[in-house]
Parts: C-alpha cells; sequence; structure tokens
C-alpha cells in the first residue's frame, strides 16, 4: 500500500508540472483538448473533477483555493461530442450512495441529475453538461460519512471589445477596459470575476543597452480592465492574444500625450581621464557615451567640452536642462532651450573642477504628463603619471607616453646618459618613439625632466629614469 501511494503522489506532482509547463510555454488552441485528456487520465488518481473532450483548463484565484479543493473551476472553450464532466476518487472504493446535482445560484438550491451519469469503480462521470453552470457530487464512505464537492463551469469568452477611457490623459499608467467579463458563482452564490492572461503587444519609444525598441509584448492579467504597467509614449494600438486559447483581439489606434527620453552626453576621450579610460562606456564612433540615470562613472579633465542629447519621445513639447553641483540641483541654472530637443548640442560651460550634475526635464503641454532624468560626474583635479620602461619595437608599449588629467601646460625634455637632449615636447598628448634624428636609440637609461601645471594651480615637477628596452626579432 505504502508503495502504491507513492506512485500515486509521484504522478500527481508529475501532472501538476506538466500543467504548469504547459502554461508558461503558452500553449494554444491545439494544445488545450490534450491537455484536458491528460487531466482526465490523472483524476483517477485524485479526488476532484476533471473535462474530457473539451478545450478548457482549470481556473484558480484566492478564494478558490481557500474551499481547499471544495470547489473547483474550469473555463471552457468548446467540447466535442462525448465530452464528459468526471468526478474521481483517490480510493477505489469511496463512492458509495453518490449523487449529482447542478445550480445556478447557490449550493443551498441544488437540482439532483437523474440521467447521464455512469459510475464505473472510482469515477462518475455526466455528459450532456452545461457551461455557466454549478455541479455538485455528493458521495459516502464504507462508514457512512458523507462528502461534497463544486465545480463550476464558466463558458470562455474572446475578447470583443477593448477600450480607453479618454475623457482624462493617462501619463503613468493606462488602464484598458474590457469586454465581456467572465465570473463564476461561489458556493454561497456570490458572483466572482475571472481574470483572462493576456499577451499583449504595442509600440513604444524605449532603449535597452543601446538599442532603440520599437515593440514589447507583455503578458498582463485582468478581468474588465488590463494594466498597462507603462503608458506608451508613441501612439499604438494593442494586440491581445488570449494564453490559453489563442483568441485574438486588436483595439483602435490609442493617442498618447505620455512622454519620456533616454538623454546622454557624449565627451571626447580626450577629455576622458587617461587613468580611467579603460571603464567608460564608448559609442561606434569611440567616444564616450554616458546615459542618464546609470552611475555617475565618469571622470574628465578639464577644460573639456561636452555634448548632449535630449532623446526624448514624440510627444514632448516642452523640456529644461538644469546643470547643478549634486543631486539636489539646489540653485541650479536653468536652460529651457528648444533647439536642444533634437540635434546634438555642443557645450563648454562646465570647467570648474568637482561634481557636475545634469537634468533634464520633459512634458507635454496638453497632458501636463512630465518625465526626468540625471547624470553626474567629475572633473577632477590635475594628475600626471609617468612611466619607467618602454619597448619601442613590441606590439605594445611602443611610446614613451604620460597619463594625466586637468594638465593647462606641460613641458616634457628627454636625455640620454651623457646629457644630450634627445626629445622635447610641449605637448602633453606626443609620445617618444624612441629615435632621435630619425634614428632608433639603443636599449639603455635615459632621463626624464618634465615640468607641469594643472587647471587647479598645482605644479608638477618630474625628474625619472626611463629605461629603453628593445627586444631581439
Amino acid at each position: 500500500m505504502f508503495l502504491f501511494l507513492c506512485l500515486v503522489e509521484s504522478v500527481n506532482i508529475l501532472f501538476r508540472n506538466f500543467a504548469l509547463i504547459s502554461y508558461h510555454l503558452r500553449m494554444k488552441k491545439f494544445f488545450a483538448p490534450i491537455f484536458s485528456l491528460l487531466v482526465g487520465c490523472s483524476s483517477a488518481f485524485a479526488t476532484g473533477f476533471s473535462l474530457t473532450s473539451s478545450e478548457s483548463s482549470s481556473y484558480n484565484d484566492i478564494y478558490i483555493n481557500g474551499t481547499v479543493g471544495q470547489l473547483s473551476v474550469f473555463l471552457v472553450n468548446s467540447t466535442e461530442n462525448g465530452a464528459t464532466l468526471n468526478f474521481s476518487c483517490e480510493t477505489q472504493d469511496s463512492l458509495y450512495q453518490m449523487k449529482w446535482y447542478s445550480y445556478t445560484e447557490d449550493v443551498d438550491h441544488l437540482t439532483e441529475i437523474s440521467s447521464g451519469v455512469v459510475t464505473k469503480a472510482a469515477t462518475s462521470s455526466l455528459s450532456d453538461f452545461k457551461t455557466n453552470c454549478g455541479y455538485a457530487v455528493e458521495y459516502a464512505d464504507k462508514e457512512g460519512n458523507k462528502s461534497t464537492y463544486y465545480v463550476w463551469l464558466t463558458k470562455f469568452l474572446p475578447i470583443t471589445s477593448a477600450t480607453v477611457d479618454t475623457s482624462e490623459y493617462h501619463c503613468d499608467q493606462l488602464p484598458i477596459h474590457i469586454a465581456p467579463v467572465m465570473t463564476y458563482r461561489t458556493i454561497y452564490g456570490n458572483v466572482n470575476t475571472v481574470k483572462r492572461t493576456e499577451e499583449v503587444s504595442y509600440s513604444v519609444f524605449e532603449m535597452e543597452k543601446e538599442r532603440t525598441i520599437d515593440s514589447k509584448t507583455e503578458e498582463l492579467s485582468g478581468d474588465s480592465i488590463i494594466y498597462i504597467p507603462s503608458v506608451p509614449t508613441v501612439d499604438t494600438r494593442f494586440d491581445f492574444v488570449n494564453t490559453l486559447f489563442g483568441s485574438t483581439f486588436t483595439t483602435d489606434t490609442f493617442v498618447t500625450y505620455a512622454v519620456n527620453a533616454f538623454p546622454f552626453m557624449i565627451a571626447d576621450t580626450a577629455y576622458v581621464t587617461e587613468m580611467d579610460e579603460k571603464d567608460v562606456l564608448k559609442n561606434k564612433d569611440g567616444r564616450v557615451i554616458v546615459y542618464f540615470g546609470e552611475p555617475d562613472n565618469f571622470r574628465s579633465s578639464s577644460p573639456f567640452s561636452i555634448d548632449f542629447k535630449s532623446n526624448c519621445s514624440p510627444k514632448v513639447d516642452e523640456f529644461v536642462w538644469y546643470f547643478g553641483k549634486d543631486e539636489t540641483f539646489k540653485g541650479a541654472r536653468q536652460y529651457p532651450i528648444k533647439s536642444w530637443k533634437d540635434s546634438i548640442i555642443n557645450y563648454k560651460g562646465l570647467n570648474s573642477l568637482g561634481k557636475h550634475c545634469i537634468k533634464y526635464e520633459a512634458s507635454n503641454s496638453k497632458s501636463g504628463c512630465t518625465y526626468s532624468s540625471y547624470a553626474c560626474f567629475t572633473v577632477v583635479g590635475s594628475e600626471l603619471y609617468v612611466p619607467n620602461v618602454f619597448t619601442p619595437n613590441s606590439n605594445t608599449n611602443k611610446l614613451f607616453r604620460v597619463s594625466y588629467s586637468s594638465i593647462k601646460s606641460f613641458e616634457c625634455r628627454i636625455y640620454n646618459q651623457w646629457g644630450r637632449k634627445v626629445f622635447e615636447t610641449d605637448n602633453i598628448k606626443e609620445g617618444w618613439d624612441g629615435t632621435f634624428n630619425g634614428r632608433e636609440l639603443p636599449t639603455g637609461v635615459y632621463f626624464v625632466v618634465i615640468n607641469a601645471e594643472g587647471y587647479d594651480g598645482q605644479e608638477h615637477h618630474k625628474k625619472v629614469t626611463l629605461s629603453l628596452i628593445r627586444t631581439e626579432d
């Protein structure tokens, strides 16, 4: 007996997992009849109802789960000839004094069913059942203890209407009113609504990993209203596909007045501290790009220029840029410049050292819908790093060149061991390739003298030895 009970429980777990997998794979019409038949096969091992030869699916919510199996609800899309509603018990000897009833209001008004019932062993089947109707099975065990289980069959109704209330503007969340509404009766006669799950596809203006997304599909649920989590910022239709039975519906075009934006700033790598260059994101042109709303990991040398673009949705008609010293934007400068909406604008007014934050606020004047985001970066103080070895004829480290940030003036001289000057420059971006007058200089120790001044007023005086190493071919 113990092994038999273990086998029963294993089969039940298998079919419960099978039902869960079928839901998440979003199987459509062709799968539902097969699923119903399989549920019917499995029901012989557990107490409860099932349907055979029907395109149907069991339905659960908080109330149904709270009845601890006493009430079951099925959504029925269609039935075939020979379809039956089945009730099965967990053992072979549980069905005594069994009776079938139907009800349309509550379980205090049951009507006994006298025909169309076939009982074999621990399974009893009812043919010619109806939808939008409830059924009950009462039976006793050997000791005479009676039990009653209830089931409600709701006719599945595909969406025939989906509308948006246009008497108000929607900025954050979009409710779509759907009809018809499906319901079921509780055992006490109360009417509960059925939530349907739909795949909803629509147009959007969004970005993901620097790529613009123009459409998306979400799996959403609702009874009389399905809420779109974020209001689309482009005009769009909504395509509904039911996840259980594959019914479809397309709305009229929704005209939006919501707004959003994905502003970004771009700087040449020349203005990024060379010590941080490996940590920044670059666009396809090799320029540093920072999207608003991301962590402020961008450090810049001074002076520098930076480009901004609002990258906003079509319904934006008012916008303001704010420039502040931190995320509070207290005392921030405001620039409501409309020419900054669509084109990249070069700005050179942020050269002071320290943290800088830029906020973009966009809105639609008709609806009052708004959107804002910001980004911060830091203009760092002067820094100078001088390497002490390089290998001109290698694949890497071929040039002697300093790393720096915020350097205002720079002078570098390099001498050989006899004190002869072999290289000189006042361009901090220029490197030495280990030659003098077009001739390669030999491996050895050289002496570097650097005098520089930063934009923060700090002076940098460096005297270092430099090892020039030529590798063998």
